[in-house]
């Protein structure tokens, strides 16, 4: 059975191999000065944000991530606005090999709990190749550019 975890920095360069392939960066990647690839460590220590992998727990290899982050985070450097925090999933994705084996539907499921823990009310997803997926774990679809909630 696939472990899910937070992300720590043993794990990047299996991060940057299981999230450079999105169509859009993902923001806990970013280009070093010498042009490749790495992951921004500051993000996985940050509390607000959270960053999960799904491990095999005999070969210890990377088969996903989850990234999101509480909303918070963009309010930390400006007054508090008082309203409910959410929690915003970035970032979801799972080697090819490791699909449909609810890995995916884990991931989302053990970031809603960090959600949770917490204290926010709702998660949003905006974007994302495969709709069916968000609303069989539960979202409802808001506009029809993806983007999709759930409340907590």
């Amino acid at each position: 059975m696939t472990e899910i975890r937070r992300a720590t920095e043993d794990d990047t360069a299996a991060l940057v191999e299981v999230l450079a392939w999105l169509p859009i960066r993902s923001r806990v990647i970013e280009t070093s000065p010498e042009g490749d690839l790495q992951v921004n460590k500051d993000r996985l220590r940050n509390p607000y944000w959270c960053t999960l992998v799904a491990v095999d727990p005999d070969s210890q290899r990377v088969q996903g991530a989850a990234v999101g982050y509480d909303s918070r985070y963009f309010e930390s450097a400006t007054a508090h606005s008082g309203t409910p925090p959410i929690a915003k999933l970035e970032d979801l994705a799972v080697q090819s090999e490791y699909e449909r084996k609810g890995i995916g539907a884990n991931l989302v499921q053990a970031f809603e709990e960090w959600a949770r823990s917490r204290g926010c009310v709702r998660v949003e997803i905006s974007g994302g190749p495969k709709p069916a997926f968000y609303e069989k774990c539960g979202y409802e679809r808001q506009s029809p550019f993806f983007r999709f909630v759930k409340n907590l």
